[in-house]
């Protein structure tokens, strides 16, 4: 399956076993089916277990287990690898392509929701912030990241959010608290994050596997996957700024959308600037940093 990059795009995950459904195996529940779904009894009928992730409307992500009818199912194999979704495009070439084969254009149909998750991370432009009046609007544009067994996703606010996948229980929040009174010509957008495993650090170390993010206000962050706390000796704290040398005379002209792409041990950050502002706007420029230190490289 291939998974798109606007704010309907899709990345399709499995699990073994699934989430509980509210129907067995050969019927609704006693409670009866939900109101537009239909339920025909086959001695035949069995449940695949698989999820897809879902994008959509401004905030949340929707997960859809699929039902589906025919032989019996075929018990899986608990130690088959497991494919998941490492970068914002899932490969170096960013092709977003899945080699998942189990959803087909046969059996979409039967997809069921399973569970939702929604940021809460809204601005339609006439709230306030720290008292301030919030001009920018928001989106919800980003590509998780499926790794180690959890779902990684960037809110339009840059809080960065470790799901689990089965069950979209929070397993860590972690809030850079971005700026919002800056005038972001490209709304509040964070199309998603990247993330790096260090070969220096043994597992279950601090940061052995790293997320990082560039934020709107103009800040490159690292944090431990594991535990969402900002990354010891990466930049102050877990962060360097990316509007040093930069010459920004409004808030927000000047920002980040993207995810970041780690090569090796550099992690390359573009920029985005606004449009038709003044004719002596900041130039875009793309740079690299070191992915354990954050000194520029």
């Amino acid at each position: 399956m291939r998974n798109n990059t606007d704010a309907t795009g899709f990345v399709t995950i499995f699990s073994s076993p699934p989430a509980p459904l509210p129907w067995g195996a050969s019927g609704p529940s006693a409670d009866g089916p939900a109101e537009g779904e239909r339920f025909e009894e086959d001695p035949k009928c069995n449940f695949t277990s698989w999820i897809r992730i879902q994008w959509i409307g401004g905030v949340g992500l929707l997960v859809l287990a699929l039902m589906a009818c025919g032989p019996p199912a075929i018990q899986r194999d608990a130690v088959a690898p497991i494919e998941e979704w490492p970068t914002y495009g899932n490969d170096p070439g960013s092709s977003r392509y899945s080699p998942l084969a189990e959803i087909t254009k046969e059996n979409v149909k039967y997809l069921k929701v399973a569970w939702t998750y929604r940021t809460g991370d809204v601005s339609n432009g006439t709230g306030t912030w720290n008292g301030q009046k919030v001009w920018a609007k928001s989106t919800f544009e980003a590509t998780p990241l499926f790794v180690d067994g959890t779902l990684y996703v960037a809110s339009s606010f840059n809080r960065i959010i470790a799901l689990d996948p089965e069950t979209s229980r929070e397993k860590w929040v972690f809030d850079p608290k971005v700026d919002r009174i800056g005038d972001y010509g490209d709304a509040f957008t964070c199309r998603g994050l990247a993330t790096r495993v260090d070969p220096q650090r043994q597992p279950g170390e601090m940061c052995r596997r790293s997320l990082y993010e560039a934020t709107q206000d103009g800040r490159l962050i690292a944090v431990d996957a594991a535990s969402g706390q900002p990354c010891p000796g990466f930049g102050a704290n877990g962060e360097v700024s990316l509007t040093t040398g930069i010459r920004v005379l409004k808030r927000g002209e000047y920002h980040f959308t993207s995810p970041p792409t780690v090569v090796g041990e550099v992690v390359i950050v573009g920029s985005a600037i606004n449009d038709n502002d003044r004719i002596d706007m900041p130039s875009g420029m793309v740079r690299g940093y070191n992915a354990r230190t954050g000194a520029l490289i």
